[in-house]
């Protein structure tokens, strides 16, 4: 693992409704642990703490790996049913958060660490991943500013979710990483595609 240069706090998303993977996939086994271990790990070789969104208080879930230097606790969404963006904005409040989505198990310490080092240059309120060959944009696999928590607030409390729809309003930076680092996984499928090729 790539040691980062920051100690940022971390939210990983773990509350989808896997419905297209046909049943609750973070607890899923990959590689002998739980799918979402593989993302808390890359997260926790800099973050100092990790905050686990889940969309229900009552979520049920193996709890991540003992990572020395980096503590974690649960977050339950404000905005139920608006998907990744009521998890981002129930954390989001005065601190700047390294965000990744839990279904994202190949990403690389090494690629959150360049997307730090980007950071800290950037007036950008969101720099993020971007599939490298196929430009494919990743949002929840970025560094997510303070600074948009107002704007969030005001676009959830308007019952919209779209993630999408709310980075059109948003100054963003994008860094250019592998594209099998941002192999999402949705289907059974996936996780057997990435499983064959690692």
């Amino acid at each position: 693992m790539v040691p980062m240069r920051t100690d940022p706090e971390g939210l990983l998303l773990l509350g989808g409704s896997s419905v297209r993977f046909g049943r609750e996939k973070m607890n899923t086994p990959l590689h002998g642990a739980p799918l979402y271990h593989a993302a808390y790990r890359a997260m926790s070789g800099g973050c100092r703490h990790i905050h686990l969104s889940f969309a229900h208080p009552d979520a049920a879930f193996e709890e991540p790996p003992d990572v020395a230097g980096c503590s974690w606790d649960t977050i339950a969404d404000r905005y139920p049913g608006q998907g990744p963006l009521g998890g981002i904005g129930a954390a989001l409040e005065e601190r700047d958060l390294l965000v990744v989505a839990g279904d994202l198990p190949a990403i690389q310490a090494a690629s959150l660490e360049r997307i730090l080092s980007v950071s800290r240059d950037s007036q950008a309120w969101l720099v993020a991943a971007r599939a490298r060959s196929s430009g494919r944009e990743q949002p929840l696999c970025g560094l997510w500013r303070a600074t948009m928590r107002e704007a969030l607030a005001t676009y959830l409390a308007s019952g919209r979710r779209s993630v999408f729809g709310f980075l059109d309003q948003v100054p963003i930076q994008w860094v250019d990483i592998e594209d099998w680092e941002l192999t999402n996984i949705n289907r059974p499928e996936d996780l057997d595609l990435l499983t064959r090729m690692s």
